[in-house]
């Protein structure tokens, strides 16, 4: 039943760095290194606009997540959320919905054994990506201390890489190349310009999962929404920068298309462009899988305690992790790498599922203040209710419309996929929740 009674939650030990570097690492992926070629293909030199475009909206599209997290404080990130806003069976559906979702994992070691593949043609890309899949697993394993520990030191570097690029290639750029007084500056118009900002939507968004540390955050309700605003100023300054210097280097039809590393080439010396492949490419990968893999951890096993699958999976180490839910991401993460499927394949095959499920999240956060007008008050974010309804509204629109665009050339198979894990999902909570074999354990706080 609905509102629930929240208490305080249990004391954590992650400050407001390690939830910087974790919202960081979880929002600079592999997108950023091969989206402003792919963008500059469909706007041209606008690109770096599309980008500013994307950041923007994407900012729209976290803000729900944003006011959730200082309101309340998570243990099960998105899955606690739905919970308290949505009622039990919604949150069922949503923790089935996971399970099939974890192949999403693949995509950060297949890409990392690709660019390993570029740079060392006989080396075997398979091998590469289930290395440092594995070497995640243990991390995994020892903690969600150590976890941290990984993650903020490989942000450091990551940080050192990405802004190398853009100070060592700011000096080489031909303003004229990226001035929006060129007759190219948008080379298809404005269906152009609106297929590379959604295009880039995807890779501007991911540092709302924060969220999902709430359980282990010293002061969940101030640092978890710090750390998305302060992410959101990362990628804002990094993200431009890197656009200008990707466009403004080289002439359009060399770079269109192409993954920074081109331009890398150009502007770094040979000492700088590996450490930007080893500190900047390779780091953005390694903390996006580090961090998804740890955030689908968090919000299975939380579903998993509440009794949607047998709790006995939840048990849990001496290290404090739940063996069985990390082994099962894992295989869920190995399976497509060892047949191969391709990351388009396996991002495709999730877009509906994900895309409709955050809709229904973003339904439950409109309820917010209702449900919870003490917590509301107390919110760490000072705004109005008037004006979260309207942002919110805002970001609903720009929702559904992400969805729709992203989800217009599925195609018939992976469209059936991702409607049949849906429908899969609600059989099972309903059938799950009328035969009463659950219990909830309060995953939200009041602090």
């Amino acid at each position: 039943m609905l509102p629930l009674k929240l208490t305080k939650g249990p004391a954590g030990t992650l400050t407001r760095k390690d939830l910087f570097f974790i919202a960081l690492g979880q929002v600079v992926g592999s997108g950023i290194v091969t989206v402003v070629g792919l963008a500059m293909k469909n706007t041209g030199p606008s690109a770096w606009l599309a980008y500013l475009t994307a950041i923007l909206i994407g900012a729209l599209l976290v803000f729900p997540y944003l006011m959730v997290g200082s309101t309340i404080r998570l243990g099960g990130g998105v899955y606690s959320a739905v919970l308290a806003l949505m009622g039990e069976k919604w949150a069922g559906i949503y923790c089935v919905s996971k399970i099939p979702s974890c192949v999403a994992l693949a995509s950060f070691p297949i890409t990392i054994g690709f660019y390993f593949g570029s740079i060392f043609p006989n080396i075997n890309q398979t091998t590469v990506a289930v290395v440092f899949l594995v070497a995640f697993l243990f991390v995994q394993i020892i903690g969600i201390n150590i976890f941290a520990k990984v993650q903020k030191y490989m942000g450091y570097v990551l940080l050192v890489g990405m802004f190398a690029f853009v100070v060592f290639g700011f000096p080489h750029i031909n303003w004229s190349y990226v001035s929006p007084s060129q007759p190219k500056f948008f080379t298809n118009g404005a269906l152009g310009f609106f297929t590379a900002v959604f295009l880039m939507i995807s890779s501007t968004k991911g540092y709302y999962m924060s969220i999902v540390f709430g359980r282990n955050a010293i002061n969940a309700r101030r640092d978890v929404p710090k750390s998305m605003v302060f992410s959101f100023f990362a990628i804002l300054i990094m993200y431009l920068g890197v656009s200008f210097v990707d466009i403004g280097v080289l002439p359009l039809d060399q770079v269109a298309g192409q993954p920074l590393t081109l331009v890398a080439k150009t502007v770094l010396p040979a000492v700088l462009f590996y450490l930007f492949i080893f500190g900047g490419v390779l780091m953005a990968l390694t903390t996006s899988l580090n961090s998804t893999f740890a955030s689908m951890v968090r919000e299975i096993e939380t579903g998993i305690e509440d009794g949607w699958l047998p709790t006995s999976w939840a048990r849990k180490t001496k290290f404090g992790t739940s063996i069985f839910v990390i082994l099962f991401v894992f295989l869920a993460a190995l399976i497509p790498i060892l047949t191969g499927f391709t990351v388009t394949k396996i991002l495709n095959a999730m877009l509906l599922f994900t895309s409709v499920i955050n809709i229904i999240v973003f339904v439950g956060i409109f309820r917010l203040p209702k449900l919870y007008p003490e917590e509301w008050s107390k919110k760490t974010v000072k705004m109005s209710t008037g004006t979260f309804y309207v942002l919110m509204s805002i970001a609903m629109i720009f929702q559904l419309a992400t969805t729709a665009f992203s989800c217009r050339n599925l195609g018939l198979v992976t469209a059936s996929i991702g409607l049949a894990s849906m429908a899969v999902a609600a059989l099972y909570a309903y059938f799950r929740a009328k035969s009463g074999n659950y219990k909830i354990r309060m995953s939200v706080w009041s602090d």
